[in-house]
């Protein structure tokens, strides 16, 4: 199973607290801080990039998956990698990306 079946991915709701979008992603907290300074550094725009905003009332960021895939995708799975830690962490990344992709087709088999 490829990598980029993730965009027929069907995420179940529009948006995510920040600590479901860790689970949901294998993602640790000082990962996605680290995600959200480059995103910043490189274009300023976090919810253009990332997904991300605020609800006013709740005090946990949120996140918008689709936006968010599309971001690891095209900046941290579909890039050359020098690095060995650069390579564990797209490793990481692309396990937890199929992970989530086997539990949809799960959930797909369990309704029909």
């Amino acid at each position: 199973m490829e990598v980029n079946k993730l965009f027929y991915f069907t995420f179940r709701k529009p948006y995510y607290s920040q600590e479901e979008l860790l689970d949901l992603f294998n993602l640790s907290k000082s990962t996605l801080q680290r995600y959200r300074e480059e995103a910043l550094k490189n274009n300023g725009e976090l919810f253009e990039t990332l997904g991300y905003f605020k609800i006013e009332g709740i005090k946990e960021a949120q996140y918008e998956p689709v936006r968010f895939s599309t971001w690891l995708l095209e900046n941290k799975i579909n890039i050359p990698t020098n690095y060995s830690h650069d390579k564990a962490e797209k490793e990481k990344l692309r396990k937890g990306l199929m992970v989530l992709s086997n539990l949809e087709n799960t959930t797909q088999q369990k309704v029909s």
